[in-house]
């Protein structure tokens, strides 16, 4: 009975315990489902980052081809203005040639002239000659008229001189000019084409200048001359006041002579307005040429500074696009780890939950063995009490036998005998009742077995659950470390788009002059285009062939993995399953067990009526003979039934309270147990704080190194936004500079 007693209590102790270990294993499910679903939120939060990302790389994307669109416009009025500069030139030496043609023509035309006048020379002289004997009788009348002819030649070389005089101040200029011309000339850059033309422009200036040296010195040569022929003609009409006919003649060369210098002074007006005219178109374009020079300067300038800031933006959208692609790798291996997590986290719910139903099965199963336990215990009890009435009444029977007769002590002794063989039964039930109990004992200590497997696969299944969350928390960091490299990206892209809209503030009027050369610009666009559009979709197939190929390659070896880890995983359902058909046949084997118990007590009910009739009908015959000694051994039977019911009572409650203090000590030690399970949980905790701790300082440090990087970066973006301005409002004055000119 005390065997029996204890391994009631142990029962029902190692069921609370199985309880207990379910509570933690709930609880423990339940930390997995709230951990699933803060994961699931930082995915969420991880995937709009991603999508801001996106957005941000198409809103640069966006940009870099504003930027390739104003560098291909620039490019292409840059050609526009290379080709007028080149049409410019072209008009410039058809003037060349022209004006070189007009020199030649001008200093060809006096030689002719000059013929010409010769031959009129000659036959006026012969007119002359047949005049001057006519106007021998006139003599007195030119002595007469002498001051007046010597005061209109006086007048006529003063004209002369001051003639003279303009001839030598536009010979200056024209040296001024060809020295600003050949200046001018040397300054052009580049133009290796234009310095044959410049050449050969100079060399027909040369032989201007030397031409109109020529010209300055005969008409210099001739004032003087004609002064020395003026006093010569004085001398002569001094001299020959008495000769008509010579004065005459003296009178008509001198005339003649001074119709020669007036048209030679007529001509070269004529030619030197011409060549004025020339030399004006000629500084005219010299001023388009050096205006249109400097515009070629500054639009390659630009031209330049914008295909600086073209590579600037490829560089960085390339490097953009590598963070892309890294942080579509890693979200791709995320998502991969998240499928694998999810999948075994389903199955250890699956396995979780069959351990459950298997607990419960055998919860059920104990709690029924218990009952059938209790029942039996209270069965004994009976029968024991019914043995020790059975004993005193034999007792009593003996001392009746001793006092009466041997007939009846003989009947009497064979229905000890018979009691005694019933009770050798009853001792052989009793004996297989407690083989059965150590078979359900064996039975419960298999089932501990198990529960310490289902334990085990629990603390491995808590294990997993570490790693995925140092996981979770490693995405979480790499998260962490992906936002930071937004932020950065953000904050560039701001600068840029700033620079940008800096630009695009400073290029507003540019744009607003040359809209008329876009059209011839547009078909060369549309190429440009479509011939980016198809090397981008180039690099787009190789840049997914590689993708695929490496992911096909990580595929194969996450499926190789998933497919070790479901055999593994089978082949622990195909255990359990053949350890709960164990269970079920043993439980089947109990079942029958139990049944046949209950049979077997339904017999010794049975049988114990049948021995209670006869003990009636013993006690019936012998009321007649033992009615006087009846009373004195009933009343001390009584009181020895009250003895016994009080022992039993007192023996019932210390029993109870026994198994009250077991109980107590059990759930102490129980509780102790669970404080040093949450003891060793709370060290784990302040580890895996203390490793966030430290992961938190070396991120810090980090970002407080990329901050510095980040205030550094951005002071060189203002230095640079700074340089742009100055280089915005430098172009800005060299265009009012040219407006002013063209203007």
């Amino acid at each position: 009975m005390e065997k029996a007693n204890i391994m009631h209590l142990e029962l029902q102790n190692k069921y609370k315990q199985l309880q207990h270990e379910y509570g933690e294993a709930k609880a423990l499910l339940e930390a997995k489902i709230t951990d699933e679903i803060n994961f699931d939120r930082g995915k969420q939060k991880y995937d709009r980052e991603i999508k801001d990302l996106k957005q941000a790389l198409e809103e640069m994307k966006t940009e870099v081809e504003v930027g390739k669109r104003d560098s291909t416009r620039l490019s292409q009025e840059l050609k526009n203005a290379k080709s007028e500069i080149n049409h410019l030139n072209k008009i410039k030496r058809g003037l060349d040639v022209k004006l070189a043609e007009y020199q030649l023509k001008s200093s060809k035309r006096p030689e002719r002239q000059e013929n010409a006048d010769i031959g009129l020379l000659q036959t006026r002289l012969a007119s002359e000659a047949y005049e001057n004997r006519q106007l021998r009788a006139q003599l007195k009348k030119l002595a007469l008229g002498k001051e007046t002819v010597s005061g209109d030649l006086s007048d006529e070389l003063s004209s002369e001189r001051a003639a003279n005089r303009r001839l030598e101040k536009l010979n200056i200029e024209l040296q001024k000019e060809l020295l600003y011309y050949k200046n001018n000339s040397r300054e052009s850059r580049g133009l290796e084409r234009l310095e044959d033309d410049y050449k050969s422009k100079y060399q027909l200036a040369e032989l201007k200048l030397q031409s109109m040296e020529d010209k300055l010195k005969i008409s210099l040569s001739g004032p003087l001359k004609d002064r020395t022929h003026e006093f010569g003609n004085q001398a002569n009409i001094e001299a020959t006041e008495k000769n008509p006919i010579i004065v005459k003649q003296e009178n008509l060369r001198l005339s003649s002579m001074l119709n020669e210098s007036q048209t030679k002074l007529r001509r070269l007006q004529m030619c030197n307005a011409a060549n004025f005219a020339q030399q004006d178109q000629s500084i005219q374009l010299n001023s388009k040429l050096q205006i249109l020079s400097n515009k070629n300067q500054s639009l390659q300038e630009s031209l330049d500074f914008y295909k600086a800031r073209a590579e600037n933006y490829y560089s960085k959208i390339e490097a953009a696009e590598v963070a892309v692609q890294t942080a579509k790798r890693a979200e791709e291996l995320l998502r991969n780890e998240l499928n694998q997590t999810k999948q075994r986290l389903s199955k250890a719910q699956q396995e979780y939950r069959n351990s459950d139903l298997t607990v419960a099965k055998l919860n059920t199963q104990i709690r029924d063995l218990e009952r059938d336990l209790s029942d039996k215990v209270f069965e004994l009890r009976q029968l024991q009490e019914m043995y020790n009435a059975l004993k005193d009444k034999h007792e009593n029977a003996e001392e009746l036998r001793m006092s009466s007769s041997s007939n009846q002590a003989d009947s009497k002794d064979r229905e000890i005998k018979l009691l005694n063989n019933d009770l050798l039964q009853l001792m052989d039930k009793e004996t297989e009742l407690n083989k059965q109990i150590k078979n359900v004992t064996m039975q419960l200590e298999s089932s501990k077995k198990e529960v310490r497997t289902i334990k085990f696969s629990n603390s491995e299944l808590l294990k997993e659950n570490e790693q995925f969350k140092r996981a979770l928390t490693e995405t979480m960091y790499k998260n962490d470390k992906l936002t930071m490299e937004r932020q950065e990206h953000l904050m560039r892209i701001e600068t840029l788009t700033s620079q940008v809209k800096a630009l695009k503030t400073s290029n507003e009027d540019l744009l607003q002059e040359r809209d008329s050369l876009l059209e011839s610009k547009r078909e060369l666009e549309v190429k440009v285009s479509d011939i980016t559009v198809e090397f981008d979709k180039y690099l787009a197939k190789a840049k997914d062939d590689a993708e695929n190929a490496a992911t096909v390659v990580q595929l194969r070896g996450e499926l190789e993995k998933t497919s070790q880890e479901t055999l593994a995983l089978k082949e622990r359902l195909q255990q359990h399953t053949e350890k709960l058909q164990e269970y079920e046949a043993k439980m089947a084997d109990l079942q029958r067990d139990s049944l046949m118990v209950v049979e077997e007590n339904k017999a010794l009910t049975k049988f114990n009526r049948q021995l209670k009739t006869k003990l009636d009908d013993t006690i019936s015959d012998h009321q007649k003979e033992m009615e006087s000694e009846r009373k004195h051994w009933t009343t001390r039977v009584q009181e020895l039934e009250e003895k016994i019911y009080l022992h039993n009572a007192t023996k019932r409650d210390e029993d109870q309270k026994l198994y009250n203090l077991e109980r107590l000590v059990k759930d102490y030690e129980h509780r102790d147990e669970i404080q040093a399970s949450t003891i060793e949980r709370y060290k784990d905790d302040i580890k895996n704080l203390e490793e966030t701790v430290a992961r938190l300082d070396s991120s810090l440090e980090a970002l407080q190194q990329k901050e510095a990087e980040a205030t550094l970066r951005a002071k060189r973006a203002l230095r640079e936004l700074d340089d742009s301005r100055e280089k915005a409002l430098l172009l800005e004055r060299e265009l009012l500079d040219w407006r002013t000119s063209s203007t």
